[in-house]
């Protein structure tokens, strides 16, 4: 949201429609397939009874990244899809 509320927000729920899906399609491709299955069906079912936020999702996504055979940083796929740092 911080990205939107000086621009007004106009194109927010377009563009977060599209590119938050294309963002976690580039995750499955980083983490792959299996794996990114794997911890979307986890983390619903974990949260399915409550809420999360943006930066919990961050921060599992990027435990799931660090435990990979090659561990990756995910930082620059967030900033490139705009999706807020974790303070």
């Amino acid at each position: 949201m911080a990205f939107w509320e000086p621009r007004g927000g106009s194109e927010y729920d377009a563009v977060v429609s599209t590119l938050g899906s294309c963002a976690l399609h580039v995750l499955g491709a980083k983490l792959g397939l299996d794996t990114m299955a794997t911890f979307v069906h986890d983390y619903a079912v974990e949260h399915a009874l409550g809420w999360s936020t943006t930066d919990a999702f961050k921060v599992e996504a990027q435990a799931v990244a660090d435990g990979l055979q090659h561990p990756i940083k995910l930082r620059k796929s967030w900033k490139k899809w705009r999706i807020d740092d974790v303070p």
